[in-house]
């Protein structure tokens, strides 16, 4: 069981159904699932293997939902940061998940910048910032998306395979890792299915922040459902009131 296959088996079953509306940006299922394969297979010719942990220092976009998929694909370990946090607390995150790959985002360089020279195991670092120039020594995330294969890759995963370590707040000291199998969200998500039952051409909001597990179960559950995602990226009451009318957003 991977994280993966409800997104493979909506692209199968509904390759038409509108799958992300974030900003200017539209995708069908069937653009979402191939857009998800290209990334793994990106991160593949990266050197990513299975295990690895990959970073991600992001606002709310289509982008980070490709990402939670493309590192379940191909079994790597996604570790969402928090961006309220220092950057030294980020660095100390980094360090200790030994993460070797982020993505970052335009509007947060600021925060890693400061302790970049601190991440000891990172390798490659990749700007997700739509057509904004790439900083120097970044890679650029639609370049590799756009270069890489759209052929299914073959990574064999278990259910108790891990697929990301979520960071708790640290409120009483160091933040602890908490380590979450493909297993333990998927049913999660089977959780919000029950208890919060979707209607046909649901479509759902991302305005909880994407890196914490509040917007978790209601992500791959969405999926599951086929409903459609749309985006703000940080919350903003105006502009939560006009995503919620534009996007005819229903949870």
């Amino acid at each position: 069981m991977n994280l993966f296959n409800s997104l493979h088996h909506q692209a199968r079953l509904n390759p038409a159904s509108p799958a992300i509306s974030c900003g200017q940006t539209k995708y069908c299922y069937e653009e979402f699932h191939d857009r998800v394969v290209r990334l793994g297979n990106a991160l593949l010719d990266l050197g990513v293997r299975k295990g690895d942990r990959v970073a991600t220092l992001l606002l709310n976009c289509h982008r980070y939902l490709e990402l939670y998929y493309a590192t379940a694909l191909i079994g790597a370990i996604i570790v969402p940061l928090n961006y309220r946090l220092a950057p030294k607390e980020l660095a100390y995150i980094m360090n200790d998940s030994e993460s070797e790959t982020l993505f970052v985002d335009e509007a947060l360089l600021q925060l890693i910048k400061p302790v970049n020279s601190e991440l000891q195991t990172l390798r490659r670092t990749i700007f997700t910032s739509g057509s904004s120039e790439t900083p120097p020594g970044m890679l650029h995330y639609e370049t590799l998306v756009s270069n890489a294969s759209a052929v299914l890759p073959q990574v064999k995963t278990e259910d108790s395979d891990l697929a990301g370590i979520f960071y708790t707040g640290g409120t009483t000291g160091l933040a602890k890792g908490v380590m979450l199998s493909h297993l333990n969200l998927i049913i999660n998500a089977y959780h919000m299915l029950i208890n919060l039952p979707l209607i046909k051409g649901e479509v759902y909001c991302h305005a909880a922040p994407m890196f914490h597990l509040a917007n978790g179960g209601a992500m791959y559950g969405n999926t599951m459902h086929g409903s459609k995602h749309t985006f703000i990226k940080a919350f903003d009451p105006k502009i939560a009131m006009e995503t919620i009318q534009s996007e005819k957003v229903t949870s």
